[in-house]
């Protein structure tokens, strides 16, 4: 298992283009096969995430959970980082999700 850090977390979120976006549980997968290790842990890397966010990291908003659902404590912060115009936002539930979200995964 690795412990993934926000350099790591962003150089895979890099290779996710602005019109695309990635579930965390594909984002552990890709960093864990790039270290050779089984699995990347769950809540370091949601934890990596949310600081990213909280630093307006724009590439840690291209990543949503593994239902579509923005993943920060303050979802409208990660809402403004993404650039809503390519997403529609499901604002129905509790939670804010990205309508038809599979349709935009890389």
């Amino acid at each position: 298992m690795i412990l993934p850090s926000e350099e790591t977390v962003s150089q895979e979120l890099q290779n996710v283009s602005d019109n695309a976006l990635i579930t965390i549980p594909k984002l552990r997968e890709q960093i864990a096969q790039r270290f050779g290790v089984t699995t990347a842990c769950p809540k370091t890397t949601l934890s990596t995430l949310r600081k990213m966010m909280d630093s307006n990291s724009t590439l840690a908003s291209r990543v949503v959970n593994g239902k579509g659902e923005l993943i920060t404590k303050d979802p409208y912060k990660q809402l403004g980082l993404m650039n809503t115009g390519r997403f529609e936002i499901d604002e129905s539930g509790n939670k804010l999700k990205v309508k038809d979200f599979k349709k935009y995964l890389v």
